[in-house]
């Protein structure tokens, strides 16, 4: 594969970590209405249950910046980068559904008139899968050369 053609891979995947990050931090995770006066509640990164969000996000800034070193300068980074990627990805994957199921339980204790998952979750269980599957199949096609 053509030199540019992998920048340009490199690329989109740093792009696809970048926004899943950028909309795990700025974007609620979930959201809720409690009560009879329709109280409004949101899991973000500013709250106390954002705990989880934040882990999350911190991985695929870290995603993002090894794509963005290896568009800029592939030959700066380790062999062992690719394995580190896919692990931090499957990481990510991982505190969103916890991150998730957290916000279910929540759910049953609150009992609330109704509930969303967020562009958050959506956001960090898309860049997430996306990366993972986009870095393993390049892995077994030896499109990923470091």
């Amino acid at each position: 594969m053509e030199n540019q053609q992998k920048k340009v891979i490199y690329g989109i995947l740093a792009a696809i970590n970048l926004i899943g990050a950028v909309l795990l931090i700025a974007t609620p995770f979930g959201a809720w209405v409690t009560g009879p006066s329709s109280n409004y509640h949101s899991i973000n990164a500013g709250t106390i249950y954002g705990l989880l969000i934040i882990p999350g996000a911190l991985l695929l800034f870290f995603c993002a910046a090894v794509f963005i070193i290896q568009f800029v300068a592939p030959e700066k980074l380790p062999e062992i980068t690719k394995n580190l990627i896919i692990s931090f990805s499957l990481t990510c994957f991982i505190v969103c559904i916890l991150g998730t199921i957290s916000f279910e339980i929540l759910q049953v204790i609150d009992k609330p008139l109704m509930w969303w998952l967020g562009a958050g979750f959506y956001g960090c269980i898309i860049s997430s899968s996306a990366t993972t599957i986009l870095v393993f199949i390049f892995q077994k096609k030896e499109l990923w050369n470091i």
